[in-house]
């Protein structure tokens, strides 16, 4: 009983350390891969709100992120911008696969880049709640919602778009230009994703 009692402390204990970790305005990634396709792998976005006040958002509620798209067919219609729980993002997928979890904050330091106040993180959440526009993977994404409302700026490094003038050390260079690359990767896996799950939504 004793050893039992002890690794039921012990999950808690990982439990909190978990949460602990993230604090207001803590960009999330998950890094997840394809049902179908396995080897292949992308990143899905969402802003930690915790237990914050926020207008429009209730108390169970602690990440805001743009949801979608489900489907490619639904790219434009079943997507947009709302508060959701940290728990259902961690929920292995019905085809099971990876969903590492962790703190993306990956423009903190960079020249020309400054994390938001509370008042003005909370004023983009408000700004964007269920107002996110159409869905676009190069233009408006779930990454774009996640940097405009950490830094004010609209920017998802999968775009290739992601200038130069902002590297002003050659080793700061080299680390944007590895995410870059990887972020490409993701996104360009997930597109294959989106059309073999497609096809075998088709077939079944």
């Amino acid at each position: 009983m004793r050893s039992v009692v002890f690794v039921v402390v012990i999950v808690l204990w990982a439990v909190i350390e978990i949460n602990g970790e993230y604090s207001f305005g803590d960009i999330i990634s998950f890094q997840r891969n394809c049902p179908c396709i396995r080897p292949l792998t992308y990143k899905h976005f969402a802003i930690y709100v915790g237990n914050k006040e926020i207008k429009y958002k209730e108390s169970d509620k602690d990440i805001f992120q743009r949801t979608g798209p489900v489907k490619p067919f639904s790219l434009r219609r079943l997507s947009d911008c709302i508060f959701s729980k940290l728990e259902d993002e961690r929920q292995p997928s019905i085809f099971g696969g990876m969903n590492v979890e962790k703190k993306d904050n990956y423009l903190d330091g960079f020249a020309n880049f400054t994390v938001g106040s509370e008042d003005q993180i909370i004023e983009r959440i408000t700004e964007t709640h269920k107002n996110c526009s159409q869905y676009e993977p190069r233009s408006n994404n779930c990454e774009h919602l996640a940097t405009y409302i950490r830094y004010g700026e609209k920017l998802s490094l999968q775009t290739g778009m992601f200038a130069e003038r902002y590297c002003r050390n050659p080793n700061v260079c080299n680390e944007v230009k590895r995410r870059i690359e990887e972020i490409k990767l993701s996104e360009e896996n997930q597109k294959k994703c989106n059309t073999c799950t497609v096809s075998s939504d088709t077939i079944g």
